[in-house]
């Protein structure tokens, strides 16, 4: 791992997907065909890119579109760094 990303990622944990809070603003809005894609990236190859959540308030930097596709009916938990 880089020096620079161990200063912004501390450790990779597990959370439930309700501790969360999405983004209030989204660059990269996420239309029904682009969450359909991802949806079937993550039914092919599993949820293998963790969410990067902010380690204080919990809220989604970057991941927002994988959060919810996996928001829609399924709670177990998933990997995120902090």
């Amino acid at each position: 791992m880089s020096e620079n990303l161990e200063r912004v990622v501390e450790k990779l944990e597990w959370v439930e997907i309700d501790e969360l809070t999405p983004p209030s603003w989204n660059p990269k809005p996420h239309g029904e065909e682009n969450l359909r894609q991802i949806r079937q990236a993550i039914e092919r190859f599993g949820f293998v890119v963790p969410l990067v959540v902010d380690k204080e308030t919990k809220t989604i930097i970057d991941g927002s579109g994988r959060y919810l596709v996996h928001n829609k009916g399924n709670d177990e938990p998933k990997p995120f760094y902090r």
